[in-house]
């Protein structure tokens, strides 16, 4: 077992979440449906995960988020545009 960091949750697991809807799954009661494993506290602001329980949770979302970071060309259809150029909406 290893500790995960915020900015590991994201290439490592495809947990793109940002810091404030982290903190609403941990301890929002409107969300511990979702079940998403609690944070370790490492010192005065700094948390991390055990990589086995976020593990547990990827596994327990398949649908929901994907383990593996985006590919190239997925990345290259998220992002808008070069300056002064049109989306070509016809394109699939």
């Amino acid at each position: 077992m290893r500790l995960v960091t915020y900015k590991e949750l994201g290439p490592l697991y495809g947990i793109w979440y940002s810091r404030t809807h982290l903190r609403r799954l941990m301890f929002d009661p409107a969300y511990e449906h979702v079940g998403f494993p609690k944070a370790v506290r490492l010192s005065t602001g700094r948390v991390a995960w055990r990589s086995d329980d976020v593990d547990a949770f990827v596994r327990s979302r398949p649908e929901q988020l994907s383990p593996l970071p985006l590919l190239e060309e997925e990345r290259t259809k998220l992002l808008p545009p070069p300056q002064g150029q049109l989306p070509d909406y016809t394109a699939k």
